[in-house]
């Protein structure tokens, strides 16, 4: 009886943001979370998403690359730093959005060399397109049905 009311307990109880976060931190500077994809996830502050089964939700940078042993760390760290026992505990994280994102205005693919890319193949083209015109030119010359230039009339004054 006294352990199902020690996990009642574990199972309603209030976390402070701040308590949390110092968990967060001591268990981050004692085992940092693993490299993903070439960059280190940095784990922000912490809070309590719910309660019954507790949940805790960290913020960061890059945490979407967090690994399940970490996650399984965090989780033991956290039940023992606040005596969670009897209850599941779940572990959330949530990657802030990139404020500098909307700064950027360049589309995906129009790097340097795509750009370069494009500017050839529209060079080209132009190429063809006069090379063609000259072609049909040369054509309607020797065909004598080329351009005639106008004569020139000469505009006749009037004087008073």
């Amino acid at each position: 009886l006294q352990s199902v009311d020690l996990a009642y307990k574990a199972a309603m109880a209030k976390l402070s943001t701040p308590q949390l976060t110092r968990v967060l931190n001591d268990a981050t500077t004692q085992h940092q979370p693993p490299v993903s994809k070439g960059i280190r996830p940095k784990l922000r502050y912490a809070h309590q998403g719910g309660v019954n089964p507790p949940i805790v939700v960290v913020h960061g940078n890059h945490v979407l690359g967090v690994k399940d042993a970490y996650k399984r760390y965090l989780e033991g760290v956290f039940r023992q730093a606040f005596q969670l026992i009897g209850t599941p505990l779940r572990v959330q994280f949530n990657q802030g959005e990139n404020p500098f994102v909307e700064a950027d205005t360049r589309k995906q693919g129009e790097g340097l060399v795509t750009m370069r890319r494009r500017k050839n193949a529209q060079r080209a083209a132009l190429k063809a397109r006069k090379e063609e015109d000259s072609a049909q030119e040369k054509k309607r010359i020797a065909k004598g049905t080329g351009l005639e230039i106008a004569k020139r009339v000469k505009k006749v004054s009037r004087k008073k």
